[in-house]
Parts: structure tokens; sequence; C-alpha cells
């Protein structure tokens, strides 16, 4: 817990300075250097290595990373977050977020759990399954990207708003966390996740509605959205955030790992801490290019 504490303390401050004092171009350099990271976690998860493949992990590992530098040099040279193009691509994102959804709770990939469905696949047997995970990884990682940037850029207060939505997730997963730490029993996902319970989730849905209801008379915000609306969107916010939070607890349930790394000691990855906002972002710039527009 110490080692967690000591991690956060650090990485809070270099967040907050990077989100609101780095330029749009530094920015993006900065949020695409934890972009490759979170890509090379999400290789690692459905490409195994062993000592008689380790070349073919490494060509195969550089030529993701290749794609994904490809991915997002085109839409910063583009600058695609200056155009009206998002505005169709983040309801695609959106959608795939809520295919994501269906396929958890319909689909029941984890039915035959603890059996590790998808674990050990190597190079030497490629094919179909992983190239469409690999590709599910540019969705999520590289949309991540574009949607923070395209937050980022707003006139003046694209900073903000961002910040705004970190503390918004942080703050409802703490609340999640200490309400369902006190006061959880039964599970929602046992499978998937069996830390999380209905105590839990209520409690940092609590919070997510208090943090709207206190942000709503406390910044500047279009006159045709009212309270309720308000608190409507930070509920879809909230519950973007766990599916996000959900999703990557049952690809590392299917692939048979706790972590999916160790560069932040006592968070695990990459992957581990930014689980939340790699749902909630999409959805997020959505609603700030619709209403702010």
């Amino acid at each position: 817990m110490l080692t967690r504490i000591l991690t956060a303390a650090l990485l809070i401050p270099l967040v907050v300075f990077a989100v609101l004092y780095l330029s749009p171009n530094y920015f993006a350099v900065g949020l695409g250097a934890v972009a490759l990271l979170s890509l090379y976690e999400w290789f690692k998860l459905f490409i195994r290595s062993s000592k008689r493949n380790s070349v073919q992990f490494l060509i195969g590992l550089s030529v993701y990373l290749l794609g994904g530098v490809g991915l997002i040099l085109l839409a910063s040279s583009a600058e695609l977050y200056h155009y009206q193009l998002t505005s169709s691509l983040f309801p695609v994102l959106t959608a795939f977020w809520v295919a994501i959804f269906l396929w958890m709770w319909l689909g029941n990939p984890l039915k035959s759990y603890p059996t590790q469905i998808i674990v050990n696949h190597s190079l030497d047997s490629f094919g179909l399954s992983q190239v469409a995970w690999l590709i599910t990884g540019y969705l999520v990682i590289v949309g991540f990207w574009l949607g923070l940037m395209t937050i980022r850029v707003m006139p003046n207060l694209g900073p903000f708003y961002i910040l705004g939505l970190f503390i918004f997730v942080w703050l409802a997963d703490s609340g999640a966390y200490f309400i369902g730490k006190k006061f959880g029993k039964t599970k929602i996902f046992p499978k998937g996740s069996p830390n999380k319970t209905f105590a839990g989730f209520f409690g940092g849905y609590f919070s997510a509605v208090l943090i709207a209801i206190v942000a709503f008379y406390n910044i500047a915000l279009p006159d045709t959205l009212g309270l309720l609306e308000f608190i409507l969107l930070a509920s879809l916010l909230y519950l973007f955030a766990v599916y996000g939070d959900l999703f990557e607890s049952v690809i590392k349930r299917l692939q048979g790992v706790k972590d999916s790394g160790n560069i932040l000691p006592g968070h695990g990855g990459i992957l581990d801490r930014l689980d939340s906002l790699y749902a909630t972002v999409p959805i997020y710039a959505l609603m700030l290019t619709y209403y702010l527009s």
C-alpha cells in the first residue's frame, strides 16, 4: 500500500503539470509515449515470447508499435482532432465500447473460467484471433490518444476539461474502493473482477453524482444544460469508467495474468492504471464536441 501511495504521489503532480502547462505539441508527444507503452503492454498480453521465437516476438512488437506511431503521426499531421471528422469518430468509438459491454455480459467470455481460453498465444500459432485483438488495441489506445488531443485543443479550457475528467474518474473510483471495502459483500462479476461489489458500484456512483452536483454549481456550462441532464451525463461517464475497468479485468483473466505490466510500482502497468479512462475519454469527447460546438 505504501508503494502504491508513493507512486501516486509522484505521478499526480506530473500529470497535472503535463495537462495544464505543456503546449499541445509537447502534450501530444508525452501522451503518445504513454500510448506506445500501453500498446507494448497490450501486445505482450496477446503475443507471448519464448526463447526460440524471441526474435520473431521482437519483430512483431516492432511492427505493432510502428503501426501505433504511424496512426498517431497520421492523426497529428492531418490534425484530425481539429476537424469535424471527430464528430463522427467518437460516436463510432462509443459504439465500440457498447459492443465491448455486450460482449462481456451477453457473450460471457469467462463462462469456462478459470480455464485459460486465450492464454499462451505465440507467433507460432498466429491467426485471426490475435489480429482481431491487436486491432482492438489500436481502437482502445489510439482512440484514447485522439480523444484527449481533441479535448486538449479546445479553445481556452481544454486542459481544464481533461483535468476535470481525471478528477471525476479518480474520485468516483476512490468512493467505490472505500465503500466497497467497508460494506461490499455481493459480487457484481465474480469471475471477471472478484473485488467489485454492488456496494462499491453504488458507492462510486453516488460519489460521481455528488461530484457532478458540485461541478454544476461551480463551473461555467452551456445555458441549455440543466442539473438533471448534467447528472445523467455524469452517470453515463461513470458507467463507461466501470466498463473500461471490467474489460481490462476480463482480458487479464482470459490471459492468465494479474497485471498488464510492472512499470508503475504498486499499480501494475499502464493499462491497469488507465483502464477506466480508455473507455470514458471517447464518450467524454463526444459530449464536449456536442455541447460546446
